[in-house]
């Protein structure tokens, strides 16, 4: 079950490097096994989702939706790993395979959005050419 929060207590509660947003469904493959664990509303209705991720010894908190709130993070690479999360859960392997490369992939994910200078080469060329 969700909880429902709000902007101002997701905001005093991250520290605003840990705070990241993307927009409704940009990451909807890479976070097929995850859960989220609130979500925010407002006059309009709906604004976002919370999910709580650990990755590299630290937690992070994105937020996913129409109004989404945090540091926002860069739509290539998103893209990039969105698409590469949905390459793994359209392969042929078995549920338990598929569920670790993408949860590792979404460690990379995060490792790559705290040391941004430690990205290599070739997936910067990647993230580049993602149309």
């Amino acid at each position: 079950m969700k909880l429902l929060t709000t902007y101002k207590q997701i905001k005093e509660n991250t520290p605003s490097d840990n705070l990241l947003r993307v927009g409704y469904c940009s990451l909807q493959h890479l976070l097929w096994f995850e859960n989220e664990f609130a979500y925010s509303k407002g006059y309009y209705g709906w604004n976002c989702d919370y999910y709580d991720l650990k990755a590299n010894n630290q937690r992070f908190i994105l937020s996913t939706g129409y109004r989404p709130i945090g540091k926002s993070v860069d739509y290539q690479m998103v893209r990039y790993y969105d698409r590469k999360a949905c390459d793994i859960l359209n392969s042929a392997v078995k549920v338990d395979d598929r569920k670790r490369a993408v949860k590792e992939l979404l460690e990379e994910f995060l490792y790559f959005i705290d040391n941004p200078s430690e990205i290599p080469v070739h997936v910067l060329c990647a993230i580049e050419n993602t149309k």
